[in-house]
């Protein structure tokens, strides 16, 4: 396999690259610092291993640490070596961890589908947790403004546990065992210590260090990935003794106020023993906290990786099987792995071959190690290179940045104690600038009296590079805090210049939503207090003056609001009024879902999207009243007249839909969960956030923290308020410490870690460098310039104009709107980034059937993805697929299928996620028992282990030319080696024949042939499965009475699948291009559709 891109781009490449690319086998560490081209270097040597190896793309696996990362890799790698690149495995750690368990659910929570908790579930399940502890208990000590127990404090040990890959016993066992251990030592340190440090401190040190190193201590120590705590004393002691050989008795005195401290009774004692009875505790609540967290059905972000540890450990057949899919693996920014990372990559990348040479590259940089927050250690970088031997390539060719910007970096980076050039021997790091393109340019250093002085010098020196033809998108702002940039991006917004800036808004704070709230408050209490505020919304569109004299008649005739509507009200109040007693009455028993429908109001028409739409069981209204509520915000007026705003409601109402389905998950929700679920959230101070971006971020300046901007590289730069207090400002210690053998805890803000953070920054910059700080900061007080700047700075005396002040007063009010871009196909793109057609999405396309609508319909279900209820025959639906899937689980696990008392408790628990109300619950409880019985019996001799159930695509990269391809298969049954069978299960009614005079039959066949064939090229160009052809394709009928034929089948017509294929990518350029037609044309049946496909499949 050759690829003529390879060759073309390999002749580009330095020594040290062609190194790294050509290095195939075995460990390799390679240390590439900033703008010395390690994308291109992971992409090319990818390419290198399937020209040089007979590995298969899907055999080789890429990790990184931000999904635009992971898209930024496979588009370079999609230049290189084309669709295959859709092959490669490139993921997160956390998306890696996701799939793993996607594909193999047998291994995970006994098979059964578990839910991500969101931080409120979290918070609410550890509370209940930490109430069960006793009075006496050290965690359970009152701390804040409400009086809560240290919540907080445990729930960040808790995820650090998780991120260093401790479970909650292997904590509990280190804890135990480093109680034993320090007892052991504490009565030989006390009597050495005891007294005030002289020299002959000194000298009893050296014997004490020779007296422990004689004392065999007993047992393994319970983690292999952790070193014994009396390992880090000794050596700890020692370099202490060492460094009193020029500094006196200073080392030891500080080694003693680390080590040591008077306990309550005034003995001197390792302070990690009096942590001991605290650790207890919170391993104590660890263990109940994972338990209660699965009791629910619960798993939360952290839990991934540490579950799929778990698995592979125990499990030889699946880390066999991850072991042999996986023969080469790379990981980008290396620098920022965990512990619990590191644990995964060292099972995955073992082979019983070669357990300690495996095929895998690590790139990274120490000196860019900003991500230290996140649990990541340095030394993960030295331990890798010392456990395997790597061979180590230094990339230290620059061609990002002029010669004047790397020396600048260097003066900063050069005053980092802790870095790889001073623990490998004869490594060197120096950058040099090799891109000729990069000349010119400038570094300027200013300080300005006041912030408003430094951001309108910004302000106006982006204004002169945007007139010198500076490209918007070539400017970035880098800042350490939000609130910093969003001051700026005032400035920006008051003369005129887009900014691109991923502002991270809080749903519970947007006015429609406060509206919602305010409303359901009413409905739970019918409270008049809440009447005034409510009909002052403007959806309602009422008469502002008519609101008045209703207010002032009311208090005048100490009457209610509701009886002065009742009695001089217009016929539009009355119709509200009404509405609301009405929608509080039924909301006392009817699902929150079906009440907010209500509340939002539904389209006239309801169109429910799907493969198994049936009229007949449609939703019906609840109210007579139609609520204003969505046409206003929602309606399409609304979206050509203000995209900006519509798009900001709606995703606002989305991200509020998905956090209401998720509160206290199978519980049935009625109106007021929505007010407890709000309280909650403020009580706890958890923001509901939407980060969804808007705006065309290709052509604007870019804002962002100085960690967003990692990865990311621009012609000019600015680094804005450079003070000590900001840049050079500690967070503070955490509640809870953990032993110095777990070195888990996030680390503060050290100096070698602010600096590393401030050469990231300064090194996005290709040509133009502006440094700029504040002398005087909000609250008027002198603010130092940053310290590690190894330059001075221009005092400016240049002073914003009094219109410039004004327009930012009036700029600050305006921020949190949408950013200002004209064109709502613009603003729309951001929905498409990364999109990939399904089954569903090409039928609903094309389905232009009576009540289906066709494009339009679909831009606003599939698009937009206008939040509603689904329809309780659709839950019932899901319930049976869901209950399927645990049993095919069962029969891996168990080798037989399981009794049916089981099957129904799952059954039960799925329709109970549903949230019917108790009238549906019922019912379908009773028919899915009858279903599922039938289904069971029917096919007792066909259930196979073999048969892989509901296999989700997402990752199989399936590309058609330029079109990506996603979906979920219900089941693939493996024939022989290269053949299978893929089922689509259906609920609802039968289809006999592919050929009917029924009208709505003949378009349930239409979109079934489609969604069968579309399942076949899923499997035959995705990564995993396109060893096999798909043989044939199957609808199988589960609610079909025990007489009748449950399954039809369809033989796939090679013409058929090439006009497909064809359509499909028709319809995905349709949708990426925005390009919704006007069907109108064509009648609403089988007929127009076919007329539709015609059009579309002959358009060029």
């Amino acid at each position: 396999m050759a690829f003529p891109e390879f060759q073309k781009e390999y002749q580009k490449l330095n020594k040290a690259q062609k190194q790294a690319v050509d290095t195939i086998y075995g460990p390799l560490l390679v240390v590439a610092g900033p703008g010395s081209g390690k994308t291109q270097i992971l992409s090319l040597r990818v390419a290198n291993i399937l020209q040089k190896t007979d590995t298969l793309a899907g055999n080789i696996l890429c990790l990184t640490f931000t999904d635009s990362a992971a898209a930024n890799m496979r588009e370079r790698l999609r230049q290189i070596i084309g669709r295959d690149a859709f092959r490669v495995a490139i993921h997160t750690f956390h998306s890696f961890g996701v799939e793993i368990i996607n594909r193999h659910p047998e291994f995970f929570y006994n098979g059964a589908d578990f839910s991500p908790a969101d931080e409120l579930a979290q918070r609410e399940i550890l509370n209940s947790v930490v109430e069960t502890l006793n009075y006496n208990d050290p965690l359970n000590k009152i701390e804040g403004e409400f009086g809560q127990t240290r919540l907080k404090s445990i729930k960040d040990a808790i995820t650090d546990l998780k991120k260093g890959g401790l479970t909650p016993e292997e904590f509990s066992a280190v804890i135990n065992y480093n109680e034993k251990e320090l007892e052991t030592l504490n009565s030989l340190f006390q009597t050495v210590f005891s007294d005030r440090i002289s020299k002959k401190t000194i000298t009893e040190a050296t014997k004490l260090v020779a007296k422990i190193q004689k004392i065999k201590f007993t047992n393994d120590f319970p983690v292999s990935f952790f070193k014994p705590i009396h390992e880090l004393i000794l050596n700890s002691l020692t370099q202490a003794i060492t460094d009193c050989a020029t500094e006196l008795t200073k080392p030891i005195t500080a080694w003693k106020n680390k080590w040591l401290k008077r306990n309550e009774n005034g003995d001197l004692s390792f302070t990690n023993l009096t942590k001991t009875t605290e650790l207890k505790s919170l391993a104590n609540i660890y263990k109940l906290y994972i338990q209660a967290m699965r009791d629910r059905g619960y798993f939360d972000f952290d839990d991934m990786l540490l579950d799929t540890i778990q698995a592979v450990q125990t499990n030889k057949v699946l880390a066999y099987e991850l072991q042999e899919q996986y023969q080469f693996i790379l990981v980008d920014e290396f620098q920022d792995t965990n512990n619990a990372q590191m644990r995964l990559l060292d099972l995955i990348a073992q082979s019983e071959i070669s357990p300690n040479e495996p095929n895998l590259m690590a790139v990274g940089d120490d000196d860019q190690a900003i991500y230290k927050f996140q649990g990541a250690e340095l030394s993960n970088i030295l331990e890798f290179k010392d456990r395997y031997g790597a061979e180590t390539i230094v990339m230290a060719e620059n061609y990002r940045s002029t010669s004047f910007i790397l020396d600048f970096a260097e003066k900063i980076i050069k005053q980092v104690e802790e870095r790889l050039e001073g623990r490998i021997k004869g490594l060197n790091k120096k950058l040099t600038a090799v891109n000729p393109a990069r000349s010119g340019g400038e570094i300027t250093l200013k300080s300005f009296p006041t912030d408003i002085h430094e951001y309108h010098w910004i302000a106006e020196t982006v204004q002169n590079l945007i007139a010198k033809n500076e490209p918007l998108n070539e400017i970035a702002i880098i800042a350490k805090e939000h609130k910093i940039l969003r001051r700026v991006a005032t400035q920006l917004l008051a003369i005129g210049i887009s900014t691109a800036y991923e502002q991270q808004r809080n749903v519970l704070e947007q006015p429609h939503i406060l509206q919602i709230v305010k409303i359901s408050e009413f409905l739970l209490s019918q409270s008049d207090d809440h009447l005034p505020e409510i009909f002052s919304y403007p959806f309602w569109e009422l008469n502002r003056e008519e609101i008045w004299k209703i207010s002032l008649n009311a208090r005048n005739n100490k009457i209610t609001w509701l009886e002065e509507i009742k009695n001089n009200g217009s016929q539009k109040f009355k119709d509200i009024a009404n509405f609301l007693i009405e929608l509080s009455s039924i909301a006392q028993y009817e699902t929150l879902e079906h009440v907010l429908d209500e509340l939002i109001g539904r389209p006239v028409s309801l169109m429910i999207i799907g493969d198994t739409y049936r009229p007949d069981v449609e939703q019906k209204r609840l109210t007579k009243f139609n609520s204003p509520f969505r046409d206003f915000y929602f309606g399409q007026d609304s979206l050509k007249r203000d995209p900006q705003s519509y798009l900001l409601f709606l995703s606002a109402l989305r991200i509020f839909y998905s956090a209401l389905k998720e509160y206290r998950q199978g519980e049935l929700l009625k109106i007021s969960d929505i007010v407890e679920f709000t309280r909650l959230r403020q009580k706890h101070k958890l923001p509901l956030a939407d980060q969804t971006p808007f705006g065309d971020i290709k052509n604007a300046v870019n804002l962002l923290t100085a960690h967003k901007a990692k990865g990311q590289e621009f012609n000019s730069v600015f680094i804005t308020s450079c003070q000590n207090e900001i840049w050079a400002k500690n967070r503070g210690r955490r509640g809870l410490s953990f032993p110095e053998n777990l070195p888990i805890t996030p680390a503060g803000d050290s100096q070698d870690d602010q600096l590393r953070l401030f050469y990231v920054a300064i090194t996005r910059s290709k040509r133009n460098l502006f440094i700029s700080a504040h002398q005087t900061n909000e609250s008027g007080k002198r603010s130092s310039l940053l310290n590690f700047v190894p330059e001075s700075f221009e005092n400016a005396t240049d002073s914003p104009s009094e219109e410039s002040v004004a327009s930012l007063e009036s700029a600050l009010s305006d921020f949190y709107r949408p950013p200002l871009v004209t064109s709502e196909k613009t603003l729309l793109r951001t929905y498409l980034e990364n999109y990939k057609i399904k089954p569903t999405h090409l039928n609903n396309f094309l389905d232009i059937s009576q009540g289906r609508g066709g494009p339009q319909t679909f831009f606003e279900q599939n698009i937009l993805l206008f939040p509603q209820t689904q329809a309780s025959y659709l839950s019932f639906g899901s319930a049976i697929h869901e209950t399927i899937k645990n049993i095919y689980s069962f029969l891996k696990n168990h080798g037989e299928l399981p009794e049916f008392k089981i099957i129904e408790s799952w059954l039960e628990s799925y329709l109970k996620d549903k949230r019917l109300n108790s009238r549906d619950f019922n019912q379908y409880f009773e028919k899915g028992k009858d279903v599922l019985k039938i289904y069971i019996e029917r096919n007792k001799n066909n259930f196979s282990s073999s048969d892989l159930i509901e296999v989700d695509f997402n990752n199989q990269g399936v590309v058609l030319d330029n079109a990506s391809l996603s979906g979920r298969i219900d089941k693939i049954k493996i024939l022989n080696p290269g053949t299978v069978d893929v089922y689509d299960l259906k609920t609802g009614g039968l289809l006999k024949k592919w050929e009917t005079a029924n009208a709505d039959d003949a378009v349930k066949a239409y979109k079934n042939k489609n969604q069968l064939g579309f399942y076949k090229l899923l499997i035959e160009n995705s990564t995993d499965f396109s060893k096999y052809k798909v043989n044939r394709g199957i609808l199988e009928f589960i609610e079909t009475d025990p007489k009748e034929n449950p399954i039809l089948e369809l033989e796939f017509d090679k013409d058929f699948i090439a006009r497909l294929t064809k359509l499909i990518q028709v319809v995905y350029s349709k949708i990426t291009n925005l390009d919704f037609p006007d069907v109108s044309k064509y009648s609403p049946d089988i007929k127009g559709i076919f007329e539709f496909e015609e059009e579309l499949v002959n358009s060029k």
